[in-house]
């Protein structure tokens, strides 16, 4: 488990998308950084709809890609009426690596009491019989 902290705007964000394209085409991260290929999932709770569109053409333009693989799914939160149930959608999509952007927005008290994050992280990585995942 990583937490990836920082001011806003510094490119936290283009950083997990690079990874999550890296991972589900099976690409060197930064060209060195060998990966593992996988089904990717990044819950996005911080970015609107064109930002996450226009971070995903970004990161495709600068890796060379034609277009985004399908093992690279990207889950706006703030907009989905799902977002009560995410514990049950995430062990359905079963990804293999997954990102979380400002999940402090999914469960506010995470910020100020780390037990809370650690219970919530906790319930984000019990895996289903028959599913193998891992969360970075």
């Amino acid at each position: 488990m990583n937490i990836l902290v920082g001011d806003s705007g510094i490119g936290k964000s283009p950083l997990a998308y690079q990874l999550g394209l890296a991972v589900a085409r099976r690409q060197a991260f930064f060209w060195t950084c060998p990966t593992e290929q996988g089904n990717v999932l990044l819950v996005d709770f911080e970015n609107s709809l064109t930002d996450v569109r226009w971070i995903m053409d970004q990161q495709r333009k600068h890796l060379r890609l034609e277009e985004c693989p399908h093992a690279f799914q990207v889950w706006p939160m703030h907009l989905d009426p799902l977002r009560q149930k995410v514990e049950q959608v995430i062990a359905a999509f079963a990804p293999t690596w997954s990102s979380w952007t400002r999940c402090v927005s999914f469960n506010p008290i995470m910020e100020s009491e780390s037990s809370a994050a650690v219970d919530q992280i906790k319930k984000l990585r019990v895996t289903p019989p028959g599913m193998a995942r891992r969360f970075y």
